[in-house]
């Protein structure tokens, strides 16, 4: 009985802890949002309208009639989607941060940090296609 609450303890902080640093991760992305609004808006409108230009051209290829996009525009996707990618470029420098520490340090606690290569192609992928 004592082993199964340990491993319900441990699936519950393991959980708390994702939970914590997802609320971070977004908590960040804000906060850097908030910055380069305050430092130039002109890069972030420049996302948001890349953002738009790819809602356009997915939505047209959809739905012809316009009602995708629009109903997308309602919902300020283009304003979701750069989040989105803020949040997975944070995502993506925390993974590679902690790559490079168990490179550096040894430590091998178990994470998984495979993903980080992956995880930056796609973002790179998704920065081409916006700048383009």
């Amino acid at each position: 009985m004592c082993a199964k609450n340990a491993m319900n303890t441990r699936t519950m902080l393991r959980g708390l802890s994702t939970l914590l640093l997802g609320a971070v991760r977004y908590g960040l992305t804000i906060a850097i949002f908030c910055a380069v609004w305050w430092f130039d808006a002109r890069y972030l409108n420049r996302a948001f309208d890349a953002n738009l230009a790819i809602i356009k051209t997915a939505s047209g290829l959809v739905d012809g009639s316009g009602k995708s996009e629009a109903m997308l525009r309602a919902f300020a996707a283009e304003k979701m989607l750069l989040f989105g990618e803020g949040s997975a470029a944070i995502w993506a420098l925390g993974c590679a941060a902690m790559a490079l520490k168990q490179r550096l340090f040894g430590d091998h606690s178990g994470s998984n940090t495979k993903a980080p290569a992956k995880s930056l192609a796609v973002l790179l992928a998704i920065s081409v296609a916006a700048a383009i």
